[in-house]
């Protein structure tokens, strides 16, 4: 129940930033890159435990 809450909230997330970029006028584009290891590492917390979502 938690990990879907959480990957919905995400989602809200991402729904926000393309309604305000397209009334901006942009053109938004979420191309889901990313280093996990690296952001793990910059949180000093272990990605097995706490990992990036969205």
């Amino acid at each position: 129940m938690a990990c879907r809450a959480t990957l919905m909230n995400g989602g809200v997330v991402f729904q926000t930033m393309y309604l305000v970029a397209t009334d901006m006028g942009l053109a938004p584009c979420a191309s889901g890159s990313g280093d996990s290891r690296l952001l793990a590492a910059a949180r000093g917390l272990d990605p097995f435990e706490e990992t990036s979502i969205a």
